[in-house]
């Protein structure tokens, strides 16, 4: 009823006092007739009640847009034709006003959870109990996908809310994707680090939008539904279903954080991969058993897509590997560890093999494995991987930068290991704290401390939160649906709120260089031109022109590969492609300034980042075109 409130309050502000009287009236009727579903505790709900209700939930969604745009138009001076959803979207202050009084409007989650139940049940009549059936798995299948929707809708800058993607490697992400889906080989054709399974994932995404970065967004969601649902699986090792609550918080510490960026990245892409083998590894010390073997094949397959994602993620599943060892030689089950090994290593096998048969395929298995494994190891650390002291120093200068750049999510970690370690068995703080330990080593010994790196240390923010659960419990609160609903509601409001990627909210494409050059290079060369992303991060312009790159050397690369450097001024000086992007001016024998155009993106460090000293992009055509 307070949430059913609370709605009407912001839909009869604006008017008159008879209005608010009428409305008050038309609302207690409704109200009333659908009270079974609002307030009963245990009751067998009926069909056309719940449409009943599920009718009244889109008259206040409906009735608080129309509403709101007329306050919207009176107060920005705004035309008429701003009633159109559209034309508040494209207007920050609108938006963020109108979001607010939807989200508000729709807090009664339990018409969601209603829904959901309609589709799922075999019965005619639907038990919504607002304190919830403590034994399905509906409602955290539920609140999983829809904290990781709406948190991510509002900060990734992949999703349909931003007009733009600036983030530099997940433009060169696509940009290889969508060139491995048309016959160009990743590392033999085109240099970049990353792991291949990931340039596949951007590959599909690729097919699913070709230029813009919805296809990524899809798999984001996706990713963070699944990371969700297997932390709510590992809190619920040590914590009763209410735990459900803290689900919409761990997705609002994890995307709003300073690491996570413009979003897209591959760690983020990677945490559902390690949740759920953190929940496996956990849940079978829990139960102080070995990994069954269906259980430790599935390891090595994850893990194996990890490793051919970025093989520094793998750190927590070596973590694990020494605990088990020394478990298993301790208790003298030697012969079961060499079984969970061997069934690992089919895993990972079966995880390696598409790639052994692409890349023989395509005769560049040497391509693969020197780019990918070799020049990470030798050419894209800071130092030689071996170098001394480093080995012991670079972990703690990571820790450092984990505490500044995701300082929640790091006393969380701490916090909830320390409580783990003290309220569960030895063994269980043995595999937490090694599994972490680890995860930390082989993420920074390089020498590396790129922010974004940190953000697989996210799923060990559950441990945190489950100390929290359980100082909440003392509180003795009851939770039920409309605190959950009201927990995540309020998660998704913050995330639009906190996210520093608001700032891109409402503006235009037309504004972006990447868009405005975009337009030049179709009008000037409208079938198959060519394009090189001249000594700097890949700007986004192969994305919005739909363009394969014809160069090796694509985009300024950040390792130490003197070649790279020559490939650019080769094609430069021979003109091998139509047009080339640069972040700073050039005087080019054989290409011609066309145009030039700025945008101020306010991304932590951006333009040092991709090696330019501005915000001005500048175009250049071949003098022959």
């Amino acid at each position: 009823m307070i949430t059913q409130l609370a709605a009407l309050f912001i839909l009869v502000t604006p008017l008159k006092i008879t209005s608010v009287i009428i409305s008050l009236i038309l609302f207690s009727a409704v109200y009333f007739c659908v009270k079974n579903i609002y307030e009963t505790p245990v009751k067998k709900i009926k069909s056309w009640e719940f449409f009943i209700a599920l009718l009244h939930q889109m008259i206040l969604i409906l009735d608080f847009y129309v509403r709101t745009t007329g306050i919207l138009i009176e107060r920005f001076n705004l035309p008429a034709e701003s009633l159109k959803l559209q034309s508040i979207i494209n207007s920050p202050a609108a938006f963020s006003i109108f979001i607010t009084g939807v989200l508000f409007a729709a807090l009664s989650f339990n018409i969601i959870y209603a829904a959901a139940a309609l589709v799922t049940s075999k019965s005619k009549d639907y038990n919504l109990n607002l304190n919830y059936d403590k034994e399905s798995m509906l409602l955290p299948v539920v609140i999983c996908f829809i904290s990781a929707f709406g948190v991510l809708t509002m900060c990734t800058k992949s999703s349909f809310l931003y007009p733009f993607q600036d983030f530099g490697d997940i433009n060169c992400y696509l940009t290889v994707g969508k060139s491995m889906m048309n016959g160009i080989v990743p590392y033999r054709d085109l240099f970049e680090q990353k792991g291949p399974l990931l340039y596949f994932i951007y590959g599909l995404a690729w097919l699913i939008s070709h230029d813009t970065f919805i296809g990524a967004y899809m798999f984001e969601v996706l990713a963070g539904f699944i990371f969700l649902f297997y932390s709510y699986k590992i809190m619920r090792l040590y914590a009763d279903r209410d735990v459900i609550i803290l689900i919409p918080v761990l997705a609002l510490i994890c995307y709003t954080s300073t690491a996570f960026r413009q979003g897209g990245d591959v760690e983020e892409l990677s945490m559902p991969l390690a949740s759920a083998s953190l929940y496996i590894f956990l849940r079978a010390a829990k139960n102080n058993k070995i990994l069954s073997i269906k259980e430790a094949v599935l390891i090595g397959v994850l893990s194996g897509l990890i490793f051919w994602s970025k093989f520094v993620m793998t750190g927590l599943y070596a973590g694990w590997f020494i605990i088990f060892m020394i478990t298993c030689i301790n208790d003298g089950k030697l012969k079961e560890f060499f079984k969970t090994w061997l069934a690992i290593f089919c895993g990972v096998m079966i995880a390696t093999l598409p790639f052994i048969i692409y890349f023989a395929a395509n005769h560049a298995v040497k391509d693969w494995l020197e780019v990918y494994i070799y020049d990470n190891l030798f050419l894209y650390s800071a130092r030689p991987v071996f170098a001394g002291i480093n080995i012991l120093l670079n972990p703690f200068k990571g820790l450092l930068n984990f505490l500044s750049l995701n300082n929640y999510i790091f006393y969380l970690c701490f916090i909830g290991m320390i409580f783990i370690t003290l309220h569960e068995t030895k063994r269980m703080g043995a595999y937490i704290i090694s599994m972490f330990a680890f995860a930390v080593i082989f993420l920074y010994i390089g020498g590396v401390f790129n922010g974004n790196y940190s953000v697989l240390l996210n799923i060990f923010a559950v441990f945190g939160l489950v100390c929290v659960y359980n100082l909440f419990k003392r509180l003795k609160c009851k939770i039920n649906l409309q605190k959950i609903s009201l927990a995540a509601v309020t998660c998704i409001i913050l995330a639009l709120i906190i996210t520093p990627n608001n700032y891109l909210l409402g503006v235009d494409k037309s504004e972006f260089p990447q868009y405005k050059f975009a337009e030049i290079i179709r009008k000037i060369k409208p079938d198959n031109p060519t394009l090189l992303n001249y000594r700097f991060m890949d700007c986004g312009l192969y994305t919005t022109a739909n363009i394969f790159p014809n160069c090796k050397a694509f985009f300024k690369v950040f390792a130490r590969v003197p070649e790279m450097d020559r490939i650019h001024e080769e094609y430069a000086e021979k003109g091998l492609c139509d047009f080339i992007v640069t972040h700073s001016e050039y005087n080019f024998e054989k290409y011609e300034l066309i145009a030039q155009s700025g945008f101020n993106f306010k991304s932590d460090n951006y333009y040092a980042f991709i090696g330019a000293t501005s915000g001005t992009y500048y175009l250049y055509k071949h003098k022959d075109l």
